[in-house]
């Protein structure tokens, strides 16, 4: 597992993963999809809502703070 996954069972987020564990998506609260992926470029997150138009990614030092923000 990674630390995203397992910080989004911790929080008992219902979402899907990709076989990597580099990124989970989860319904957002505004309607659509929120996708928290892992920075390949520097340690954080980078998260978004589909359904904000245009998307507006964010910066999170660490997943937990990513997947809160969204719920």
């Amino acid at each position: 597992m990674t630390q995203l996954i397992d910080d989004a069972k911790t929080l008992h987020v219902r979402c899907e993963s990709s076989d990597s564990g580099e990124w989970v998506r989860y319904p957002c609260p505004r309607g659509g999809t929120r996708y928290v992926v892992r920075s390949r470029l520097a340690d954080g997150y980078i998260a978004w809502c589909e359904a904000q138009k245009p998307p507006a990614p964010e910066w999170y030092l660490t997943a937990t703070e990513a997947i809160r923000r969204g719920l």
